[in-house]
């Protein structure tokens, strides 16, 4: 397809102008209140006159973009993607569902037995409902319960992503596609960017780099409340070892640890656009080539495709963040039990050498970091095996640090297990003031942190979803004959493990580009993993 063929389709056009907006508002040569508001009215435009599956597909392709909106000197960090997604659920509303219609309510949504049904076929929603549920009852708790609703609230916007996803794939197979296809074009996106960001380190001094991106970057993209956080009080963007001082890569995201999130998101995606476009890996899928690497070919569409996993498994290591390092253990582990479950071999072995290939791009980390950035002179590899070694080290500032806060939510646990200290107050746990949220004031434990806010019960909730998930999508792998689909859940599979395993460390799932990442995987996996066998 060339650019001539790529321009006549109108979302690749609506997209192109609001990235090159974006851009130029980043780069602060456009000024916020003109550019950013000229994005969301295309976007908005494009949504309202196109079907609703391109409408969702310009979004999924867009959420490492969305721009903060200026609507005043104070409040200029609401973000374009809860207008946006507000728009599209409600011409989902009004045009894919019947619920104006009062027969319709009377007959179905108040019959006892249609809710039981209901429950049954649904006990992902369900158990999502209840969560939600428990969160709004431990407001009644909360020192700030401003603070908790706005968290819900936040949270329930995201969750309109998964609700039209899931609603618009179980209707037709075909927005499956169509969906991947943009959502995996958002993580290759973001990555592309990581390593634009990562090269400028070698030309640019830390001070410049670090005013830039705090005070045009991201004030363009987030708003000068996150601007002044990352500028003033502390960010998550460099790792520093000696006299040595490394970039972490994080791209267009606000920190270095909802980056990887969302790739890792993006895999399942990933790997579905390009085993349904390389004849070789789709016939593996269908049983029709027992090799995986037949007739591996250099510059071959399938030894192009494998370099470009390898540059984002290194783009996952890049990002510095421990925890995602550590994580791909009990990754690995949990292959080894699926396969030992019966999970056909081909989907075992393309998570293996997922595991396998983030493991072998650790060399070229080691060697890349070893150069010293910022205009700094000299080769040094301490840095890369100080960053290693800082994993078991309890004394080091970050883990030291964990450790103390894991501490004290747990005593905060054991003082209100019921309804915690209220959604959104995680800050009164550590005797901050509730502003310490806004610069990512968690547990560092997403376990934790949802056990502390909102109580014990509320985190069993929560494992109980994760539960289910995992086991529908054990049966899925076992039973189920398509291969496209099978690919996706086998990877999706691999993905949550690798995340909440990650998520040990980290409370990072509710920033708001990762949550969105989250219900868009959930919403594709849900209608898969709810259609009987074909």
């Amino acid at each position: 397809m060339n650019f001539k063929q790529i321009f006549k389709q109108p979302i690749n056009v609506i997209f192109s102008a609001s990235l090159a907006l974006v851009i130029l508002v980043a780069l602060g040569i456009i000024p916020r209140f003109g550019g950013a508001f000229l994005v969301l009215v295309l976007i908005l435009g494009f949504i309202l006159r196109f079907p609703l599956r391109q409408g969702v597909s310009l979004f999924l392709r867009s959420i490492p973009f969305f721009i903060a909106l200026p609507i005043t000197q104070n409040f200029d960090n609401f973000s374009t993607w809860r207008i946006v997604l507000v728009v599209i659920f409600l011409k989902w509303l009004f045009t894919q569902t019947n619920w104006l219609k009062k027969e319709t309510v009377l007959k179905s949504d108040l019959n006892k037995k249609y809710i039981s049904i209901w429950l049954k076929k649904n006990k992902i929603e369900a158990l999502g409902i209840l969560f939600f549920g428990i969160s709004f009852l431990s407001l009644f708790v909360a020192h700030d319960y401003i603070a908790g609703t706005k968290q819900i609230i936040y949270l329930l916007n995201a969750v309109f992503l998964f609700i039209v996803v899931k609603d618009l794939i179980a209707k037709d197979k075909g927005n499956f596609f169509e969906f991947t296809k943009n959502f995996a074009y958002s993580g290759i996106l973001a990555v592309a960017v990581g390593y634009i960001q990562f090269i400028s380190a070698y030309f640019t001094p830390a001070g410049v780099f670090h005013y830039w991106w705090g005070q045009v970057f991201s004030l363009g993209m987030y708003g000068t409340q996150w601007a002044n956080i990352v500028t003033n009080f502390g960010n998550t963007w460099f790792s520093y070892s000696g006299d040595t001082l490394r970039l972490r890569m994080f791209s267009t995201f606000p920190d270095s640890h909802s980056f990887p999130i969302y790739v890792i998101m993006t895999l399942p995606s990933i790997m579905v656009l390009g085993f349904s476009r390389i004849k070789i890996f789709y016939s593996y899928l269908m049983g029709e080539n027992k090799k995986l690497f037949k007739n591996l070919k250099w510059n071959s569409p399938q030894a192009n495709f494998i370099v470009g996993l390898a540059l984002l498994m290194l783009a996952l290591i890049l990002s510095g963040t421990r925890g995602i390092w550590l994580a791909i253990l009990p990754t690995m582990a949990a292959v080894w039990i699926l396969k030992r479950m019966g999970i056909p071999k081909r989907f075992i072995k393309i998570t293996a050498n997922l595991s396998l290939l983030f493991l072998f791009m650790f060399p070229f980390y080691f060697g890349i970091v070893s150069f010293r950035q910022f205009q700094d002179t000299g080769f040094s590899a301490q840095a890369s095996f100080a960053r290693l070694r800082s994993l078991v080290s309890f004394s080091e500032t970050s883990n030291s640090g964990r450790i103390y806060i894991w501490k004290e939510t747990i005593e905060s646990i054991s003082k209100s297990p019921l309804l915690g200290v209220g959604a959104g107050n995680y800050p009164v746990v550590l005797d901050e003031l509730q502003t310490a949220a806004r610069a990512g004031a968690s547990a560092h434990n997403l376990y934790l942190h949802i056990a502390s806010t909102i109580g014990v019960f509320g985190l069993l909730v929560f494992l109980w979803f994760l539960w289910d998930l995992l086991i529908k999508s054990i049966k899925y792998l076992k039973h189920n004959k398509h291969p496209l689909y099978s690919l996706y859940i086998a990877v999706s599979l691999f993905s949550f493990v690798w995340i909440f395993s990650y998520l040990m460390t980290d409370a990072a799932l509710f920033d708001g580009r990762a949550s969105l990442a989250f219900m868009a995987l959930l919403g594709t996996m849900v209608p898969i993993l709810n259609k009987k066998n074909e």
